[in-house]
């Protein structure tokens, strides 16, 4: 019984962690603003709202990204805050949630990134041909901005900072797997395969104990047999001829007795001798007598 709850305990652990990783990849929705703003205070506003400038860890994002500001307008040349800024300490470009810059999407024209700016911005198509390039700004200068909320739920609506200046997007399911969630997935999948083996040797070892401590507990059969023998019923009419005779007390009396078990015992029916037989008138005639016989104790 232990053995079943752990079990589904496991299963438990694994679906809740699959679920919270399937949300993060499913429902991180962006919010475009139109506002034109400062970088800082665009940031302000994404956090007011349980938000953060947009994050681009992956290609996939950046893509889904890059679709989503196409033909909007009300921005300086198609270009949005996002949330990257340079760390002043090491001088290089990081996410607001500190991650470091993996994707390398800066377009080539002028000097880019500018040791001089502070802030990344994503332009819709600059230079012409190249859409979704970054690029970075001094900040100083207000834009539109794209706010990432992340929930655990795709249909969550996002409160935006004015209703007819904003466009939230969920990001799509194909849009957004990344080769972290495969491992991840990959390796519950393997803990969950292993975890079902050893569950079912635990299973098998404890039914093959059961099964012993059974044949040890059971009553020993008694394979010995009880042999009876068989009576013997008495026919009436069988005569045994049988000439009596006289034997010594004295010898019978040497020889050891046998068990009770093996001695016979003889009932005999004694008829005298019928007196048309010859011999009946002389007395010194040896007297045959006919009996009938039957042997017990065999």
């Amino acid at each position: 019984m232990i053995v079943e709850k752990m079990y589904v305990l496991l299963l438990l652990g694994v679906y809740l962690l699959l679920k919270r990783i399937d949300g993060e990849r499913l429902c991180s929705c962006y919010t475009f603003s139109k506002d034109q703003w400062l970088w800082t205070q665009a940031r302000d506003n994404c956090k007011r709202n349980n938000k953060i400038l947009a994050v681009i860890e992956s290609v996939q994002e950046w893509q889904f990204i890059t679709n989503g500001i196409q033909n909007k307008t009300g921005t300086i040349s198609g270009e949005w805050y996002i949330g990257l800024k340079k760390n002043l300490t090491t001088q290089r470009w990081n996410w607001i949630n500190g991650k470091p810059l993996t994707i390398d999407k800066w377009h080539d024209k002028g000097i880019n990134p500018d040791p001089k700016d502070s802030y990344g911005v994503i332009h819709e198509d600059y230079p012409p041909g190249f859409k979704g390039s970054l690029s970075t700004v001094t900040g100083d200068q207000p834009r539109g901005w794209i706010c990432e909320e992340e929930t655990g739920s795709s249909t969550t609506v996002s409160t935006p900072t004015t209703a007819k200046s904003t466009d939230k997007v969920p990001l799509d399911d194909k849009g957004s797997a990344s080769p972290t969630i495969m491992i991840v997935a990959a390796s519950l999948g393997a803990v969950l395969f292993v975890s079902l083996i050893i569950l079912v040797a635990v299973i098998l070892l404890r039914r093959k104990k059961r099964q012993g401590k059974d044949a040890e507990s059971a009553p020993p059969k008694n394979h010995s047999l009880k042999m009876s023998a068989p009576k013997k019923s008495r026919k009436e009419g069988d005569l045994v001829y049988a000439q009596l005779a006289d034997f010594d007390n004295e010898t019978d009396s040497a020889k050891p007795p046998k068990p009770p078990s093996y001695e016979p015992t003889i009932y005999a029916d004694v008829e005298e001798l019928p007196p048309e037989l010859p011999g009946r008138e002389d007395p010194d005639f040896p007297q045959p007598t006919y009996a009938n016989l039957e042997t017990t104790g065999v």
